[in-house]
């Protein structure tokens, strides 16, 4: 059973968790996580190749691990927004935790800015691409 929450108007909403949100709408889901990962791998090991200089096998484990660690959830919570704020918000967040997660994964030092620049800018062209598509 997934908890529930009160919103302003009194009304119950079921607040699903990432895993029965991702579940429940696998045949939308899929297609949204491979767009990420056609959009979002390529230039993540191109920066990865570039700067960090990292082999391809863990260029490419960062790349998609990553994505697959955060789309999901992502992809649950975005069902709920009802502003671009929201969807900016949540955005910004997933792209700070990526660069962190890249950073980390391809052993870069904190004082280097280009994993987290990196990920601002590869998350922004997934999610524009995202809404040109499926808007």
């Amino acid at each position: 059973m997934s908890p529930i929450t009160v919103v302003a108007s009194g009304e119950l909403t079921a607040i699903a968790s990432a895993t029965t949100a991702a579940a429940a709408s696998a045949p939308a889901y899929l297609p949204a996580l491979l767009l990420t990962l056609v959009v979002e791998v390529p230039a993540l090991l191109l920066l990865a190749r570039l700067f960090a200089r990292v082999s391809v096998p863990l260029a490419l484990a960062g790349a998609v691990g990553v994505n697959l660690l955060t789309h999901p959830i992502l992809y649950a919570a975005s069902a709920g927004f009802s502003s671009w704020t929201q969807l900016l918000a949540a955005e910004a967040l997933v792209a700070f935790v990526e660069g962190l997660a890249l950073a980390w994964v391809w052993r870069v030092p904190l004082r280097e800015s280009w994993p987290l620049v990196g990920a601002f800018a590869v998350n922004a062209l997934s999610t524009l691409a995202g809404l040109a598509l499926y808007r």
